[in-house]
C-alpha cells in the first residue's frame, strides 16, 4: 500500500511539473507570437506611411508645377494686354512665346492611391498619432481645395476659348496667316486684340482667379505632413 502510494504520488507531481512546463511554454509562445505580431504591424504601418510620404512628394511636385504653368500663363497675358495698343514696340520673340497661351487648358491632377490603401486596411486604427493622421488629412484636403480652383479656371477659360473657336468667321479670317505666323505673329495678335472673347481670356487670365492663397495652403499642409512622416518614422 506504500508502495502504491508513493509510486500515485510520484506519477501526479510528474504529471503536474510537466503540465506547468507545457502551460509556460504556451504562454511563451503566445507572448512571443504577440510580439512578433506588433512588430510585423508596426512595420507594416511605417511602410504605409513612407508610402504616404512618397505620394505627398509627387504631389508636392505637382503643385509646384501647376502654380509655375499659371504664374506663366499670367505673364504672358499681361504682357500681351501691356501691348495692346502699340504692339510694334512689343518683342517679335515674346509674342511668338505668348501668342498661343491664351487659348491653353490645363488640370491640376493629384495622386491619393497610397491614401485610399491606408483607409482600406485596418492600420489606419492603429496609428496612434491621431494629430499626425489629422495633418495627412489636411494635406489630402488642401490639395483638393487646389484642384477645384484650378479646375474651375480652366474650365471657365476653355469656354472663352470655344465661342473663339466655334467663331466661323473669325476662323477663315485668320487663315490668310497660316504658314507664315512667325512673319504675321504682329498682325495675328491684332487680330485677336479685336475679338472680345480673347481679350476676356486675357483679362480673366491676369486677373480673374486668385489661386495664390490655395497654393501657399496646400503647400504648407504638404510640407509639415510630410517633416511629421519623416520625424516619427525615419528611424523605422
Amino acid at each position: 500500500m506504500k508502495k502504491w502510494r508513493k509510486f500515485t504520488s510520484w506519477r501526479i507531481g510528474d504529471y503536474v511539473l510537466q503540465l506547468s512546463v507545457v502551460v509556460l511554454g504556451i504562454i511563451v509562445t503566445f507572448a512571443g507570437s504577440s510580439a512578433i505580431s506588433r512588430y510585423s504591424e508596426s512595420k507594416q504601418v511605417a511602410n504605409t506611411m513612407q508610402l504616404i510620404k512618397s505620394e505627398l512628394k509627387l504631389n508636392r511636385e505637382r503643385v509646384e508645377d501647376i502654380h509655375k504653368h499659371l504664374n506663366f500663363e499670367r505673364r504672358a497675358c499681361n504682357y500681351i494686354l501691356q501691348y495692346r495698343n502699340n504692339l510694334e514696340n512689343a518683342s517679335e520673340d515674346s509674342l511668338l512665346m505668348y501668342a498661343n497661351i491664351p487659348f491653353q487648358v490645363d488640370l491640376f491632377i493629384y495622386v491619393t492611391d497610397a491614401l485610399e490603401m491606408l483607409k482600406m486596411s485596418s492600420l489606419s486604427q492603429r496609428i496612434q498619432d491621431k494629430e499626425l493622421i489629422l495633418q495627412i488629412v489636411k494635406a489630402y484636403n488642401e490639395l483638393k481645395r487646389m484642384q477645384e480652383v484650378v479646375n474651375w479656371f480652366y474650365g471657365l477659360k476653355s469656354k472663352y476659348a470655344e465661342l473663339i473657336f466655334t467663331d466661323v468667321e473669325f476662323q477663315k479670317g485668320g487663315k490668310k496667316w497660316e504658314g507664315n505666323e512667325k512673319e504675321n505673329i504682329r498682325n495675328i495678335c491684332r487680330y485677336h486684340l479685336d475679338n472680345l472673347q480673347f481679350v476676356n481670356i486675357l483679362e480673366f487670365t491676369s486677373t480673374g482667379v486668385n489661386y495664390e492663397s490655395s497654393y501657399l495652403d496646400s503647400k504648407e499642409a504638404l510640407d509639415q505632413a510630410i517633416a511629421m512622416i519623416e520625424k516619427k518614422y525615419s528611424h523605422k
